[in-house]
């Protein structure tokens, strides 16, 4: 079902996937696209992304006793389906950066490990790999994001971030807690998601 307001010409034409919000309240939320629609998850007129996000949320809390702040981006997605048919999974990122900013960028690819979409100058290109000795599964767990003219050296906090979520909901993909650099400092940090390097998506 389509949000009130929503046409198949409206869904069709939004495939905006980046937000780079220099000027957004802290406190406030981000809408992508018209009105608020995410983009396309397989580029199908039929495939709904709704999506809900607050990068830059302040939170604050305990570890073993001790007082932590810090930020974090909450995200939630509703999809009309989960993948076009001729898709295999895909990267997704999404970055609190310094002086306030945020991006989100994501590329979906295809079962002959091509690209079936990404946005407009928005391209993902692996670094460095990891083999989880587990599953057996590659993984790009360091990547070079380019998005808005910007380009990020995407680090993982740990390699083995891997998620076996064949009892719920049949899959195993990699997502986790990522370091941003620019030339080689620190420029934010955030949350890779990486789906369909097991086998394609299938939920």
């Amino acid at each position: 079902m389509r949000p009130q307001g929503v046409t198949e010409h409206d869904v069709g034409a939004v495939v905006v996937q980046v937000a780079d919000h220099a000027d957004r309240d802290l406190t406030g939320g981000v809408a992508h696209g018209e009105p608020g629609i995410e983009g396309l998850v397989g580029i199908l007129v039929d495939d709904l992304d709704l999506a809900a996000q607050r990068p830059q949320l302040a939170v604050a809390g305990t570890v073993d006793g001790e007082a932590v702040t810090g930020r974090a981006w909450l995200d939630h997605e509703w999809s009309s389906q989960y993948l076009a048919p001729e898709a295999a999974g895909w990267d997704w990122v999404g970055l609190n950066l310094e002086g306030g900013r945020s991006l989100m960028a994501f590329r979906i690819r295809d079962k002959q490990g091509g690209v079936h979409f990404a946005p407009p100058g928005v391209s993902f290109a692996p670094r460095r790999t990891w083999r989880s000795p587990r599953t057996d599964v590659e993984y790009p767990v360091a990547m070079r994001v380019e998005a808005n003219g910007q380009a990020y050296d995407l680090e993982p906090l740990m390699d083995d971030q891997e998620l076996d979520a064949r009892r719920s909901t049949g899959i195993i993909y990699w997502e986790g807690a990522v370091r941003a650099l620019q030339s080689g400092k620190e420029a934010g940090r955030g949350y890779l998601e990486l789906t369909g390097y097991w086998r394609p998506m299938e939920l």
